[in-house]
């Protein structure tokens, strides 16, 4: 049996929860977030920094993930980007 101790340690404050915005999937045709399940998914890894459109800061990122998929409403297929670490 190890003797060290388990948990935070004595008078380590909670960690903040960090606040994540996230843009919904919108049809460039009409405008609807209704869309079909993804399906093809593709990643390229590729390194780079892209501006948020929410708070206009820097956010690195370390891979492109591409999904397809369809609106519900009109049929425009479309393809979602996605900058992931």
């Amino acid at each position: 049996m190890s003797t060290k101790q388990r948990g935070r340690p004595p008078g380590k404050s909670t960690v903040s929860k960090i606040d994540v915005t996230v843009e919904l999937s919108r049809c460039q045709n009409c405008g609807s977030t209704d869309r079909t399940p993804y399906e093809g998914t593709t990643q390229q890894e590729c390194q780079g920094t892209r501006t948020d459109p929410a708070t206009g800061r820097e956010i690195a990122f370390t891979k492109i993930v591409r999904r397809r998929t369809c609106c519900k409403a009109c049929g425009q297929a479309r393809i979602d980007r996605t900058y992931e670490k």
